[in-house]
């Protein structure tokens, strides 16, 4: 007879040990708005604070938009087809009309399905100013802006130091999300990373810090990219959440012609919610 009295208990408890799994869940930062890189950065394992030869580098280290001096425009798109959440971004980076480097960005992003579907409108603009030839400080602000009840909108912003250390080493540093408006999805983080480039050959790691996560606060991504026959770039990437123990593979191809190219990147998550993500850029570019 005191066993049902004692289940009674149990089942009252289910609801209390529920709620608190299901405010964890709901405040997961969405994966595919941590990064929001293109093709190249993809395939390269999501490693490109230090490279400067994509312009999703305003939405990295801004520093790095004053690397190479050139007019660029990028039209990307990214498909996760397991969590559905999907990205289209433009970017346009003027690193020939001042010595201050500029970019803009803008992002139109869609994540969740049915009820929880979300959809978000970021818009970043970053200037990178050279300190001598071969120190660059960078900062941007963004603007994220969301349909969903619930969900906050505001600004925040990225700064970033970076250094070139020969013909082909950069090493930087960035802070991301500085300021905090309360969205789980732009947590502040902060890179360091190491650039290498140099003709058909680049490379990068980047090392990432998430200060107040459970496990550990850090996460690494290295890529290389090996460019056949001065027509088509061949790219490789691995990353790793130390947090959560997942793993990512990455590559990727493209082809360059002159004053751009097409770049398709693919990223093949191991663990985690198992995420597949294409994306796809096309790259205009002029000296």
């Amino acid at each position: 007879m005191c066993a049902v009295p004692a289940m009674r208990r149990l089942l009252l408890l289910v609801p209390l040990l529920l709620v608190p799994a299901t405010a964890l869940a709901q405040s997961a930062p969405e994966p595919l708005l941590q990064q929001l890189v293109h093709a190249r950065s993809l395939g390269m394992g999501g490693a490109y604070f230090s490279q400067g030869l994509s312009a999703d580098a305003v939405s990295g280290n801004p520093a790095a938009l004053g690397l190479f001096r050139s007019y660029r425009v990028e039209l990307s798109g990214a498909w996760d087809t397991v969590t559905k959440a999907g990205v289209a971004s433009t970017s346009v980076v003027d690193g020939v009309t001042s010595s201050v480097a500029a970019g803009y960005a803008y992002h139109y992003a869609s994540t969740g399905r049915g009820v929880d579907r979300r959809v978000s409108h970021l818009n970043a603009l970053g200037l990178s100013i050279p300190l001598g030839s071969s120190v660059f400080l960078g900062a941007s602000g963004r603007h994220v802006l969301e349909t969903a009840n619930g969900r906050p909108s505001g600004l925040t912003a990225n700064a970033g130091l970076l250094v070139r250390m020969g013909e082909a080493f950069h090493v930087g540093v960035s802070g991301h999300n500085l300021v905090d408006f309360g969205h789980t999805d732009f947590p502040r983080f902060y890179v360091g990373s190491l650039g290498f480039v140099s003709g058909v050959v680049s490379a990068a790691v980047d090392l990432r810090a998430q200060p107040g996560r459970a496990v550990s606060p850090y996460s690494v991504a290295a890529g290389a990219e090996f460019i056949a026959g001065q027509l088509f770039p061949l790219r490789a990437g691995w990353s790793m959440d130390m947090d959560t123990g997942v793993h990512a593979v990455s590559g990727g191809l493209g082809v360059m012609v002159q004053g751009g190219g097409v770049d398709v990147g693919y990223r093949h998550e191991l663990g985690g919610l198992g995420g597949r993500t294409l994306a796809v850029t096309l790259r205009m570019q002029m000296q």
